[in-house]
């Protein structure tokens, strides 16, 4: 679904999901849809479809009634989606932020990406 977004141009949410027990983040992600995206992250603490250690970490939420927090930190348009997601893993590992992001994603994350895309970094919608 992320390829409709590229190729129109479309608006595009960068987001983290933080657990609500330390307020820690531990995912980094797009989307053009954030409300359907945050449900698939719900979904997918039931049925397994994601990382071993983002499964566990959304089991053991469940295990104590409580969901992580979506927060979007950035809007972009899909052109620059892929490279803003990648300056957010970026930097937050490097200021040590536990990551559940598949390791590929964190090694090939590029901190000093140019913001030549006219961004808002403020938090637009934290889905709980």
């Amino acid at each position: 679904m992320l390829h409709r977004a590229l190729e129109r141009n479309m608006t595009t949410y960068v987001y983290i999901l933080v657990d609500p027990r330390d307020s820690r983040i531990r995912y980094v992600g797009q989307t053009y849809d954030p409300d359907r995206r945050y449900k698939d992250h719900l979904r997918s603490a039931r049925n397994g479809y994601t990382s071993q250690a983002k499964f566990e970490w959304l089991q053991s939420l469940q295990q104590c009634k409580m969901r992580p927090a979506m927060v979007i930190v950035e809007v972009t348009t899909g052109h620059y989606a892929l490279a803003r997601e990648s300056y957010w893993i970026a930097r937050l590992s490097f200021a040590g932020a536990p990551l559940l992001n598949p390791w590929y994603a964190i090694e090939s994350a590029q901190i000093d990406f140019p913001n030549s895309d006219p961004v808002s970094t403020k938090v637009l919608t934290n889905y709980t």
